[in-house]
């Protein structure tokens, strides 16, 4: 081989290369629209104004990395928490909902929350800590510890309205929420919910519901969660079996 023939050779590996490289790129980028869209039309069904993916923020402070009031958000790993979300009913009326690490003085009413019966009947699916304020305090004093779980106040017009989490191992995340009952109907939970899978990013996720907790299906549904499984499971609350739904966010 001659060196023309050799240099030759190497341009077309070198092009080969490139050409590889270029065909990466566009599937990253694909993958990532598609996230993107997906992201975008749970806002939609959320009531939420779009995301400037390339920002990370919203011109109104929606889902923003800041603080509310001067709070910084950002956990202890340098991972942001998620600042703002504005939600306004059809009547015009705007809530200023955002979620961020939960503190001391917002489990009194968490408690009040969860002691709810009226409440508890909906979830159906409950346990110990939900009816004995000692096995509620040790319940919060372990998952607070725990790494796995990206757990979150849900704050509505500065009122401590709830809380949503992501918890397992990688793939079998699940999340799980509980707004308080004064609230429901507000698009709280949706908002919160929305927020929440952005902020983990985690795929899967795995949600179980109650099949008669319409409400709760229909929350999940709008975040982009489909119906994969019906089963069936003990309710302590309702003090036998029920049906269940197992849903999916891919």
């Amino acid at each position: 081989m001659n060196g023309d023939e050799e240099l030759a050779v190497k341009a077309s590996g070198a092009e080969r290369a490139d050409g590889d490289e270029v065909v990466e790129g566009v599937a990253r980028a694909v993958s990532s629209a598609v996230d993107s869209v997906r992201r975008q039309l749970a806002r939609v069904h959320a009531g939420l104004p779009p995301v400037d993916d390339e920002q990370g923020l919203h011109a109104d402070t929606d889902l923003t990395a800041a603080g509310h009031s001067g709070d910084p958000l950002g956990d202890d790993t340098g991972n942001n928490t998620l600042g703002f979300v504005t939600k306004t009913s059809p009547g015009g009326t705007t809530t200023m909902i955002f979620l961020r690490e939960v503190r001391d003085e917002d489990l009194p009413a968490f408690w009040r929350h969860v002691s709810d019966p009226a409440a508890r009947h909906v979830a159906a699916v409950t346990r110990q800590y939900h009816y004995d304020r000692g096995h509620f305090d040790a319940h919060w004093a372990r998952i607070r510890s725990n790494p796995e779980v990206l757990m979150r106040t849900v704050v509505a017009d500065d009122e401590v309205v709830g809380h949503a989490a992501v918890y397992g191992p990688p793939d079998e995340r699940e999340v799980t929420y509980w707004i308080d009952r004064a609230h429901w109907g507000r698009g709280i939970a949706t908002a919160a919910l929305v927020a929440l899978i952005d902020l983990d990013g985690t795929r899967p996720l795995h949600a179980h519901v109650v099949a008669d907790n319409v409400g709760s299906i229909r929350v999940l549904e709008k975040c982009g969660f489909v119906i994969t499984e019906h089963g069936r499971g003990f309710a302590q609350e309702r003090g036998g079996e029920i049906d269940e739904v197992l849903l999916t966010l891919k």
